[in-house]
């Protein structure tokens, strides 16, 4: 399984950090040691520590920013922790609790696109985005406070879906979106075999309603108003398991979309599709025709969602 991704593409400098400060900080150890020096300029030493904190979302009783000294023999990182030893006891049962509640809840799921809708949803659902959470940027907030930001949100998922024995990686970078714009973090998730995109946080809540627009997507998609901080080596190719095209709710014909939205409406008062259509101008005035062309007189209002050719429709 794939839990260190960015451990691999760093050089071997960056890794002799990396291994020093990680297993001090298991140890809740002050300091971290390197023997026989390394010099690595801020750029680096920076993508180090983001790869650590990537990598290792348990460590979120750890402050990340930590200071250095030492010469050409030997270097000493100075760890700061944001939480006391026995705090972190405390914290860590409350973690296993809620693991041992997430995998009794996947017991009958059995791929990896099932766990990971799952704990997708428990998040979309539950989590209020959250600047002044104490915990908003690391994985306790989410979890725990149901409260948190992009980055916190995105290690928690991490963090759950290692548990659940899926491949997922945390992705840093920046976002340009109807709702969240600048720095952001998000995860790629690995189904049958193929990589994905993955964004709870641009899924999350508003009003009543959690979505699925951002919930297995490709590069294409992603790239519309996602950016990567590093290179990744990983390409997300396929369709395969994006969430419209797997529940079969992806659609280039606007009449069969807004059929499709009717016969939904008999269990749920929102449907959520994705339309390709070359007229993007007018899709939701042309979808708003074709339902009503279904011959039912129907109240709904649609919501798109940023440049997906996605669509949620609600009922009235």
């Amino acid at each position: 399984m794939l839990r260190d991704y960015y451990y691999n593409l760093l050089n071997n400098y960056q890794k002799r950090i990396y291994d020093s400060v990680l297993a001090a900080a298991k140890r809740f150890e002050k300091n971290a040691k390197v023997g026989g020096g390394v010099f690595l300029s801020n750029a680096d030493f920076e993508k180090t520590i983001d790869s650590l904190r990537c990598d290792h979302p348990e460590l979120y009783y750890m402050n990340f920013n930590m200071s250095v000294t030492g010469g050409f023999f030997s270097t000493t990182l100075h760890l700061n922790y944001t939480i006391s030893k026995n705090d972190r006891k405390k914290y860590d049962n409350a973690l296993e609790n809620f693991i041992n509640f997430v995998k009794a809840k996947c017991q009958n799921l059995k791929g990896e696109y099932e766990k990971a809708l799952f704990v997708h949803d428990i998040f979309a659902e539950n989590v209020v985005y959250d600047l002044k959470e104490k915990n908003a940027y690391d994985m306790l907030g989410p979890i725990l406070h149901k409260r948190g930001v992009c980055q916190g949100i995105a290690f928690a998922y991490k963090y759950i879906l290692d548990e659940l024995g899926v491949d997922c990686i945390t992705a840093v970078g920046d976002v340009h979106s109807s709702t969240t714009n600048g720095p952001h973090a998000w995860n790629l998730v690995k189904v049958a075999g193929r990589w994905y995109h993955v964004d709870v946080t641009l899924d999350l809540k508003q009003g009543d309603t959690f979505f699925h627009a951002y919930f297995m997507n490709n590069d294409s998609d992603t790239f519309i108003n996602h950016k990567y901080k590093y290179r990744m080596s990983i390409e997300c190719r396929f369709i395969n398991d994006n969430y419209f095209y797997r529940n079969k709710s992806f659609f280039t014909d606007v009449d069969k979309a807004a059929q499709y939205i009717v016969d939904k409406w008999r269990d749920s008062n929102i449907v959520e599709v994705k339309i390709l259509r070359a007229d993007k101008a007018n899709n939701i005035k042309n979808l708003m025709n074709a339902i009503a062309r279904t011959g039912g007189m129907y109240q709904f209002f649609i919501y798109p969602i940023d440049q997906l050719d996605v669509y949620a429709v609600y009922k009235k």
